[in-house]
């Protein structure tokens, strides 16, 4: 049975998605495994995959996408950022690997939608590429849990999206984010300056929200706080409020039930906000410098706090209402492939690996970034065959499993399960298990009958 390797990142937005593209391409007898990104490289020298569903194509990953390449085994690229709905330009400056070289590497890409397509093939983004349009398996979720959302359900909640992750990073100092931003060859002068620009819609957020919530006792409010930002500053400034939950790490789909609307700043979640049937409201006002046309033209623009207090007091819901209908005739002719997006993708993966091709696994052993001398790689060799990580580090006492363990991207078969179940999404016939004994990838345990 051929064998794929799907990279996991984001366990809160990706997770359930891809875990629905392994359910698909089970169904065509093809052994999926779900991979964490971190670890990637001592994962996938044990599944030993004829096919990788990367996440990205950028210069953070493209040692290990050098080796995969050079192994022979074929590389698919499904972007996971929404970078189909940017700027194109700034995209492929930000967020696209330069070396032209791995790009021609990639057998398959698998794009959101016509438009970056075209954009890419008019760039020669993936000289070599069989380039296909299939929408994204995230979409297809919400297409399969609306089939079950009782649409008489009352809705009062209002829920407000956090997205500063430039200013208000989670993992890293905003200097260091920068250096980040930078390491994926961004311009210095624009990076700082978009980081400006963002603390300042952060500030105004903070004090337009506080004054939401001490005008509003009586609402009920949820604050959602972007997986890639730090939490502990909305934590000390609102938690003592009794008419809030503040969420972090759950799923879009599920903030979004019971939503009378969903108030953004400059966010492609007003996507997924349509397809649950809920207005996206743009909090123009903030000056998010992050805008995104698309974005615009499917929410409703509040360009100013007055509008907000309107919207929050219920003196435009006629307004609103009618708006509804018509941003979601917009969207529906934007997302391709609409509820079919994985089992698309699946079956070009399947067409692919219908092609044989060798494939050397030894050679991934160049790509192997933890190198020591003899003696110390004897020594590991023999602690792991008493369960002790291959990567484990004599000087920092730790593993990068451990680290994974430890993250906020940490993942196992019951998270992937029950991201499933969160989303409404139930197969009685796939079940997921960890893969074997020394790993940590996650596979389906039920067979197809």
């Amino acid at each position: 049975m051929k064998k794929v390797a799907i990279i996991v990142d984001d366990v809160i937005r990706d997770l359930g998605p891809l875990a629905l593209l392994a359910i698909e391409l089970k169904k065509l007898k093809i052994e999926p495994f779900l991979v964490p990104l971190r670890i990637q490289h001592l994962e996938i020298k044990k599944i030993r995959p004829d096919y990788i569903v990367l996440n990205y194509l950028r210069k953070q990953n493209e040692f290990y996408t050098t080796g995969y390449a050079e192994a022979g085994i074929k590389l698919g690229l499904l972007d996971q950022e929404g970078g189909a709905f940017i700027d194109f330009e700034k995209f492929e400056s930000l967020r696209l690997t330069k070396n032209i070289s791995l790009r021609e590497n990639i057998d398959q890409v698998f794009f959101w939608n016509d438009e970056i397509c075209k954009y890419a093939i008019n760039n020669n983004w993936f000289p070599k590429a069989e380039k296909i349009v299939t929408g994204h398996p995230k979409y297809d979720t919400y297409f399969i849990n609306n089939k079950k959302r009782n649409i008489n359900a009352i809705k009062e909640k209002l829920l407000f999206l956090t997205s500063f992750t430039l200013a208000n990073p989670r993992l890293l100092s905003p200097e260091k984010e920068i250096k980040s931003w930078l390491a994926s060859g961004g311009n210095e002068e624009y990076v700082r300056d978009l980081q400006n620009q963002h603390n300042n819609s952060f500030n105004i957020f903070i004090n337009t929200f506080k004054e939401i919530l001490d005008s509003y006792p009586e609402k009920v409010f949820e604050l959602k706080i972007h997986p890639f930002e730090n939490s502990k500053i909305y934590f000390e400034k609102f938690s003592n409020y009794n008419n809030l939950e503040i969420t972090h790490n759950q799923t879009l789909i599920k903030s979004l039930e019971g939503a009378k609307y969903l108030f953004h700043s400059s966010s492609t979640t007003s996507i997924e906000s349509l397809l649950s049937n809920v207005l996206p409201i743009n909090l123009k006002f903030l000056n998010n410098p992050f805008k995104i046309d698309l974005v615009e033209d499917i929410s409703f623009n509040c360009t100013n706090i007055e509008i907000l207090k309107e919207i929050i007091e219920d003196k435009r819901s006629s307004e609103l209402n009618s708006k509804l209908s018509k941003k979601s005739s917009i969207l529906n002719d934007l997302i391709y492939q609409y509820g079919n997006s994985a089992s698309t993708i699946a079956e070009h993966v399947s067409e692919s690996l219908s092609e044989h091709s060798e494939i050397n696994f030894e050679i991934l052993e160049k790509y192997n970034i933890i190198k020591s001398n003899f003696a110390i790689e004897l020594l590991k060799k023999v602690l792991y065959f008493f369960g002790v990580p291959e990567d484990f580090s004599f000087r920092k006492l730790t593993s990068q499993y451990r680290i994974w363990q430890q993250s906020t991207k940490y993942f196992d078969a019951t998270l992937v399960n029950n991201r499933l179940n969160e989303m409404g999404l139930i197969f009685n016939k796939f079940k997921f298990k960890k893969n074997q004994k020394r790993s940590v990838s996650i596979k389906i345990d039920s067979p197809i009958n």
